[in-house]
């Protein structure tokens, strides 16, 4: 970070580092996501926790996933519906 921080690029190193751990956690560990009965979507910079029992279904459209939730609505997910399948159960 280059210094004086301003409150914007604070935000974007930390979502950076969010993003970057969150992402090696998913591919590195999916087995322990599974295990645990949740994945995390972000949606407007905020992350949420959704169940895979909370899914009602899956919608694809080439490199795109949208993800409809009985609980917390529709998340749209940058990944292919056969990458997604190995993750969920």
């Amino acid at each position: 970070m280059v210094k004086p921080i301003n409150g914007f690029s604070l935000k974007v190193a930390i979502e950076t580092a969010v993003r970057n751990t969150l992402g090696k956690q998913i591919e590195t560990e999916a087995q322990q996501f599974l295990a645990k009965n949740y994945l995390f979507f972000q949606k407007k910079g905020i992350y949420h926790k959704v169940f895979i029992k909370d899914i009602v279904f899956i919608k694809s459209s080439d490199n795109y996933c949208e993800i409809y939730t009985k609980t917390e609505g529709n998340f749209i997910l940058r990944s292919s519906i056969s990458r997604l399948a190995e993750v969920l159960p």
